[in-house]
């Protein structure tokens, strides 16, 4: 019997955060942004802006990556379960991903600043002080986060307007294993 695939992002990319060695929002900060660098690298392929190859990631894998760094980003910026669970629910819910038409390129390239814009909000935020964690400011900042998310998903489908929501968490599971095996710690997570 099959079952559905999994339609929160957190349910993927979670038991990672969980054991990797510590780190700060601005070290997450960063890295998200590297994959961002990523994703444009890919998009301009796409748009022949940069006379280049596609990666083997593609479009599709360069999406993935910044998800799970999303994912990360928001474990470590919200570390109290109640507010991370509400921003989670809300900001990583992939059950529409069927309904998401492929951006155009321009999309694309304004969803990639966009979710700069956001990593970078955060990693700024950090540096003085925190988040404020009041209800409003977490619930702006989920909205803020599914509509980013949205737009990523977007973008993949742009890359690849025939994948599925099953073949997408698949990508995410792989790559989220091979994330994980950079760091040696016995707590089992999800085989691939």
């Amino acid at each position: 019997m099959s079952h559905p695939p999994e339609t929160n992002l957190a349910h993927t990319t979670n038991w990672v955060s969980r054991f990797v060695p510590a780190r700060s929002v601005p070290n997450v900060a960063l890295a998200t942004l590297s994959e961002l660098g990523e994703l444009a690298e890919e998009v301009n392929i796409q748009t022949g802006y940069c006379p280049k190859e596609p990666d083997v990631d593609g479009v599709v894998g360069e999406v993935a990556d910044v998800l799970i760094c999303l994912g990360d980003l928001v474990w470590t910026t919200f570390p109290d379960e109640e507010d991370r669970t509400y921003v989670e629910m809300r900001g990583f819910d992939l059950s529409g991903f069927s309904d998401i038409n492929p951006a155009t390129w321009l999309e694309a390239e304004q969803a990639v600043s966009r979710a700069a814009k956001l990593v970078s909000d955060l990693a700024i935020q950090s540096h003085s002080g925190g988040h404020d964690d009041t209800w409003e400011v977490i619930a702006g900042f989920s909205s803020t986060l599914a509509d980013v998310v949205k737009d990523l998903l977007a973008t993949a489908r742009s890359g690849d307007p025939s994948i599925t929501l099953e073949r997408f968490q698949e990508i995410l599971t792989t790559k989220t294993a091979k994330w994980a095996s950079k760091f040696k710690d016995t707590r089992p997570g999800p085989s691939v």
